[in-house]
């Protein structure tokens, strides 16, 4: 039987703090990522622990759907600059991945049918990502993933106690359909902005949310609303280490 967890105001605001995880198991999956981190920068027996760098002919979908563990490396990318992203870190072959799955299993233990009676739709588990972020002077824009109703439960593994590379949400954005699709339509026919690149022209900054928080802190998002995250400014040594859980709707 799945447990319910409390998600007050969340479907009008978009984003809600959540009490999911105790200190020993944020420690647990702190001291997992960093070490799955550690391998890929090692770059050495990838292919016994099944973990993959990405090359330029990898698509999203594929990497989502890959038997391995997989790592996009966007250092040197124009958008994300600074940040590597691990796709599904649960299928290493290593000790590690319990952590991985304990992660998933109490998501969607405990937050599946919270949601599925809140929106009256079923919800599964997709991929798990480890994002670390190092002097990010140039994140993605402000952004929705999704028309639809779809969410990331984000974990911080770091403080982020800053402005300045912390997560953001547009309060109650996911709602304002109209106003996201005229948004993408001038991106894309009018400004004809680049993949990935969006212009937020609509959106008041006033209802920007900006999603900071200690260790362990844990937040739920409905990014079908706009979202992103604040470029490096003036730490710009601080790592930003945060473990994400994808929710789609079936």
């Amino acid at each position: 039987m799945e447990k319910s967890i409390n998600l007050n105001n969340f479907k009008s605001n978009g984003f809600c703090y959540l009490n999911l995880f105790d200190k020993k198991e944020v420690d647990k999956i702190s001291s997992s990522s960093k070490k799955i981190i550690k391998y890929f920068e090692n770059k050495t027996g990838l292919a016994d622990l099944n973990l993959e760098v990405a090359d330029i002919n990898h698509n999203y979908e594929e990497i989502d759907n890959d038997s391995k563990s997989i790592l996009v490396d966007r250092r040197k990318s124009y958008y994300d600059n600074g940040m590597i992203d691990i796709f599904n870190p649960q299928k290493i072959n290593s000790e590690i991945s319990k952590d991985f799955i304990f992660f998933r299993n109490k998501i969607k233990n405990e937050c599946i049918e919270s949601l599925q009676k809140l929106y009256n739709k079923k919800f599964t588990l997709s991929a798990t990502n480890i994002y670390r972020h190092q002097n990010t002077t140039r994140p993605r824009s402000a952004h929705y993933d999704n028309e639809e109703d779809y969410f990331k439960l984000f974990l911080y593994l770091s403080d982020v106690e800053q402005d300045d590379g912390a997560f953001f949400f547009y309060k109650s954005s996911h709602r304002q359909k109209a106003k996201k699709f005229l948004m993408n339509k001038i991106n894309k026919y009018i400004l004809k902005k680049p993949v990935l690149e969006d212009r937020n022209f609509i959106f008041s900054d006033k209802y920007k949310i900006n999603l900071k928080g200690k260790v362990g802190t844990t937040v739920l998002t409905n990014v079908s609303g706009l979202h992103g995250c604040n470029p490096f400014k003036k730490n710009t040594d601080f790592e930003r280490i945060v473990i994400v859980q994808r929710i789609e709707p079936v």
